[in-house]
């Protein structure tokens, strides 16, 4: 299958080819390998950096035995990249500090360097010129912080038939939107495959509605009072984007809260306001365990920060009713009588701790 821009029918196909190439078993694997057989005289393969320093190869395409085995050389048996030398690290730096600059994903050899300092720079000389291969082109799909992880596409310079990289980067500049969406959708799903895997049990034990979220208030899990909470819109809305405080006053609050404890990682809380008695939230840091099949997501997501938002009753207030009937599964009059019940047990509890 060959790429044609002005084909609707071809562009459409390599689109559907690129989201199902994210949720395969290998992901990427296949969209790689259609990239290969488009654009003749590439090899492909994906990359990991933390700044400008590599430290994972995976997704070899295109490769012959000897440039394979050259590699694997360099990488312990899960891909993560062994010592590199110093000449190596001071190529990646040059180009890292250039590629700061451009606003785009797509990025190219030829444009960051000359060809007199990409021929004489350790990367070309230690890892490319002894296994023919030349220039490449990259695109970005994933980012969190200093890490991020590219498509990388190199020349083949034994394979004597002629390259078009300026038509590669065109291509990928034109996939890239829908490449890196899938590769979100995919990561999305992972999570919530986690989530629902490690979380759900524990979680569904805690009484108290509970939320995660992450630093930018999107969610990601909820137990059960914690859904039974967002259905009926209490305290929180969980719209496309982010949840959302139903309480106006008090939303930029939470927002400045979950900024706070994401950056300094100490527990905060928060009195909100509610149309009966007010609730108090507590936000905790929370850090669960990346266990993605994919060694790229573990490599650039394995860090990513969570937060547990824990709703539960002001210490000097009634019990909220509609938090009660949430907690408990009861009917909007058995809430009334709940919250009666328990103040007439503490009042009972005081005249005895006074006698």
């Amino acid at each position: 299958m060959r790429w044609n821009v002005n084909d609707p029918e071809n562009v459409s196909e390599v689109i559907g080819l690129v989201y199902d190439s994210a949720l395969e078993k290998e992901p990427w694997s296949r969209f790689m390998a259609y990239v290969v057989d488009a654009f003749p005289g590439f090899v492909g393969g994906i990359q990991t950096y933390e700044n400008e320093n590599i430290f994972g190869r995976y997704a070899h395409v295109g490769f012959d035995d000897f440039q394979l085995r050259f590699f694997r050389k360099l990488a312990s048996d899960d891909g993560r990249l062994l010592e590199q030398a110093d000449e190596n690290r001071a190529n990646r730096r040059l180009v890292h500090r250039r590629a700061q600059g451009r606003n785009t994903v797509v990025l190219q050899s030829r444009d960051l360097l000359t060809e007199e300092e990409f021929r004489s720079g350790g990367t070309y000389r230690l890892y490319c010129r002894p296994i023919g291969l030349g220039h490449w082109t990259t695109l970005r799909f994933a980012k969190n912080g200093s890490r991020a992880a590219v498509m990388i596409f190199m020349e083949n310079e034994r394979d004597p038939v002629e390259k078009d990289s300026d038509g590669l980067a065109s291509a990928l500049q034109f996939l890239s939107p829908h490449i890196v969406r899938a590769a979100r959708f995919a990561r999305a799903l992972a999570i919530a495959r986690d989530a629902a895997e490690t979380c759900s049990g524990f979680m569904d034990a805690i009484a108290l509605p509970t939320l995660i979220t992450d630093g930018a208030a999107r969610l990601q899990f909820a137990n059960n009072a914690g859904q039974k909470m967002l259905d009926r819109g209490f305290i929180f809305r969980a719209g496309m984007e982010r949840l959302s405080l139903t309480c106006e006053s008090s939303r930029d609050i939470f927002l400045g809260c979950l900024r706070e404890t994401m950056a300094d990682q100490t527990p905060r809380g928060l009195r909100v306001e509610t149309s009966g008695d007010p609730v108090s939230l507590c936000l905790v840091p929370f850090r669960a365990a990346m266990r993605s099949d994919f060694a790229v997501d573990q490599d650039v997501f394995e860090d990513r920060p969570l937060l547990a938002i824990f709703v539960g009753a002001n210490e000097n207030a009634g019990i909220n009713k509609e938090m009660i009937q949430d907690v408990f599964d009861l009917s909007a009059r058995e809430a009334e009588i709940r919250p009666v019940a328990c103040r007439r047990a503490n009042t009972t509890r005081n005249r005895h701790r006074v006698a």
